[in-house]
């Protein structure tokens, strides 16, 4: 993971406390989409050792970029993934099975998240499986897709009120956020 990723993850988590908002304090989940989704991107850090608990292959949006993710959205059906802080909400079972709602946090960047149906989900197009016999994961709508062997496992871990970073070296989003400035 980038280190300037991690730092502004660890950032955003601090503020959210300091703000008295309801995030779990002892982790924080990354998602460094300077990273091709041929690596492992998306990291459950523990905050207060800074070291990864989870680092997990995820995919992005199919009009998000190819290998990389370059563009993203707050725009129902651009099919792009969202960049900045959501939290965690509840789960249910939809039709890629267990999955995990969010909320976005910032507006302009991820407020739109929960009516964009952008969810936590498993899918057979992610992981180190897939990545046997294709050069990068497959592309989802926009949501935060993860291999299916793993999915339970880190809802388990972040489910309701973890705050979930997804980074990009936007300079919009650096500069304008109002957690991170």
């Amino acid at each position: 993971m980038n280190s300037i990723a991690l730092d502004v993850a660890l950032r955003c988590h601090a503020h959210c406390l300091s703000r008295g908002l309801k995030v779990n304090p002892d982790i924080v989940t990354v998602i460094d989409y300077s990273l091709p989704s041929s690596q492992p991107r998306l990291f459950v850090v523990d905050v207060q050792t800074h070291e990864p608990i989870m680092a997990l292959y995820s995919a992005h949006g199919s009009n998000s970029g190819e290998l990389y993710a370059k563009k993203f959205s707050n725009v129902v059906d651009s099919h792009k993934s969202s960049i900045g802080c959501m939290r965690t909400g509840i789960t249910y079972q939809g039709k890629h099975g267990l999955s995990l709602k969010l909320h976005g946090m910032e507006p302009g960047f991820n407020s739109n998240v929960f009516r964009r149906y952008i969810v936590v989900h498993g899918a057979d197009y992610v992981g180190a499986n897939y990545l046997q016999s294709h050069p990068m994961c497959g592309r989802s709508w926009g949501c935060i897709a993860l291999d299916n062997a793993v999915i339970k496992e880190l809802i388990r871990r972040i489910d309701c009120n973890s705050l979930i970073v997804s980074y990009y070296p936007d300079h919009e989003w650096l500069t304008k956020s109002k957690i991170l400035n």
